[in-house]
């Protein structure tokens, strides 16, 4: 679900599969700037990049094939 604010903030819920289980995914998008929360112990910064992949600027490491699902449900929310 995707919620559009005044200050071009946008936030989403969904569920992701992590190490055989699903945890609720939360992210705040502001621009290109990405804030992740997963599972409510798991934070991370990421970059959406110009090719719609993301790029991980810091906190808690993160699959490649997790930022692959997060930044396709970030771009397919935004359309």
């Amino acid at each position: 679900m995707s919620n559009a604010e005044p200050n071009n903030e946008k936030q989403y819920t969904f569920t992701v599969n992590y190490s055989e289980r699903e945890l609720t995914c939360h992210v705040i998008k502001k621009g290109n700037q990405v804030s992740l929360h997963m599972d409510n112990n798991m934070n991370a910064e990421l970059e959406l990049q110009p090719d719609g992949n993301l790029k991980q600027l810091s906190g808690d490491e993160i699959p490649a094939s997790n930022l692959q699902f997060i930044a396709k449900h970030i771009i397919e929310q935004d359309k």
